[in-house]
């Protein structure tokens, strides 16, 4: 009896090897097959304990207030090869953000602490009401500006939670100042409308005796 695998099988395996298909890191669940308790999940513990709390409470609160999520993720290692490091960590915040949030407005920063690579994945509730261009235009300078500062992981990852904090909430207050404008400017409109209709019919009432009385007698 031949035990040994067929050629074929070998090759293939080599293949997925070199593509770096056969350890592509953890499922995309695995990580965290359930949704943390919080919203900073810190796997590769690069926030210092007491920060990490703090930052909880803060993202907690804005959540219950606003009803706008932040969540962070720290991971130690994706286990996957260099060229496919990005692809991962989107792919992992794109499920994170989905399955956590639900319809709700959310982003995720994601952190691999091996590389110092991170992404940030909105869920597609937020893409519906803060299109990419505003929230490119809310956040990419304090992004940017925090991608320059000299310091340390923890620091930077902090920050960078706390700047898409301020980012939604810019959006949200700009969306609802918008749309009480939008209320004020239709009211003002509808009472125009219904002035100018007033002052119109008003004047075809005083009109109308007028005609009447140039009517011809025995008529």
């Amino acid at each position: 009896m031949n035990l040994h695998p067929p050629r074929c099988i070998l090759a293939l395996l080599a293949c997925w090897l070199a593509l770096g298909l056969t350890a592509p890191g953890r499922g995309e669940g695995d990580f965290f097959s359930e949704k943390p308790a919080g919203l900073v999940a810190d796997e590769a513990g690069v926030l210092l304990p007491e920060r990490a709390a703090a930052l909880n409470r803060d993202l907690l609160a804005a959540q219950r207030e606003r009803g706008i999520a932040v969540y962070v993720v720290t991971i130690e290692s994706l286990r996957v090869r260099p060229a496919l490091r990005r692809q991962r960590l989107s792919e992992l915040g794109h499920d994170y953000v989905e399955r956590w949030a639900g319809q709700g407005i959310a982003m995720v920063l994601i952190y691999e602490d091996q590389s110092g690579e991170a992404a940030v994945i909105a869920s597609r509730a937020t893409d519906r009401q803060f299109p990419s261009l505003s929230r490119l235009m809310a956040l990419s300078e304090p992004l940017r500006q925090i991608q320059q500062e000299k310091g340390l992981a923890r620091d930077k990852t902090e920050a960078t939670a706390r700047a898409m904090l301020a980012g939604l909430s810019q959006l949200q207050d700009e969306a609802r100042a918008a749309e009480r404008r939008d209320r004020i400017g239709n009211r003002a409109m509808g009472a125009v409308v219904l002035v100018g209709v007033g002052l119109v019919l008003h004047w075809l009432w005083r009109r109308e005796p007028a005609k009447v009385d140039r009517m011809p007698e025995g008529r």
